[in-house]
C-alpha cells in the first residue's frame, strides 16, 4: 500500500453498518424509533399547556368578564384586581351579587368567570374551584388572612393571565 504524500487526506472508511443482532444485543429494536418519535411528538403536545378546556379566556377576550361579588361592596383590594383583569382582557366587567354558595355553583356551571370578594386563600371551597395567587389580605375575625379570587375549576389557562396581572401582596 503507497504511503499517503505530505499534506494529502486520506478518506476515511465508510461506516460500518450494524447488523440486527448486533442492535438486539445492545437493546435496540426496530420499535425503538418509533418509541422515540412517539415520545419526541407526545413531549411537544404539552407545550400548549396549560388550557382551557371551556375556553373562558377566548371568550371574555374582547367581550365580557362575568363577576360574582361575595359582599355587597367590593373594597379598593378587589377593585384593583378586578380592574387589572378586565384590563388584561379588554373585557367589560358585568358584576351580581350573591351569597358564596350560590357564586360557587354559578362558576361550576359557567355562569360566572370570576368569584371575588374578601375570599381567604383557605376557603373550604377551595376543592371545587381554582383559586389565584394572594393579592393582599382580608379581616376575617381578628384574622388576617391571604386573599384570592375564585374561577372555574380547569381553567388553568384563564387563571395563568389573571395572576400575571394581580397587584403584588404587599
Amino acid at each position: 500500500m503507497p504511503m499517503p504524500m505530505a499534506g494529502s487526506r486520506r478518506n476515511p472508511a465508510p461506516p460500518k453498518s450494524i447488523s440486527l443482532s448486533t442492535a438486539r444485543h445492545f437493546g435496540f429494536s426496530m420499535r425503538t424509533p418509533l418509541c422515540l418519535l412517539l415520545s419526541l411528538i407526545l413531549s411537544l403536545s404539552g407545550c400548549s399547556l396549560p388550557k382551557d378546556p371551556e375556553s373562558t379566556s377566548e371568550r371574555v377576550q374582547g367581550g365580557t368578564l362575568r363577576i360574582g361579588l361575595l359582599s355587597q361592596r367590593m373594597d379598593a383590594t378587589d377593585q384593583a384586581a378586578l380592574d387589572a383583569v378586565a384590563e388584561a382582557f379588554s373585557a367589560s366587567p358585568d358584576i351580581v351579587d350573591g351569597s358564596v354558595h350560590q357564586l360557587i355553583s354559578m362558576l361550576e356551571k359557567g355562569e360566572i368567570d370570576i368569584a371575588i370578594g374578601g375570599i381567604p386563600a383557605d376557603t373550604p371551597f377551595g376543592e371545587q374551584v381554582g383559586l389565584s395567587r394572594s393579592y393582599g389580605t382580608v379581616a376575617i375575625g381578628d384574622e388576617e388572612r391571604m386573599r384570592v379570587l375564585a374561577v372555574r375549576k380547569g381553567e388553568n389557562g384563564f387563571l395563568t393571565r389573571i395572576e400575571k396581572v394581580l397587584p403584588e401582596h404587599e
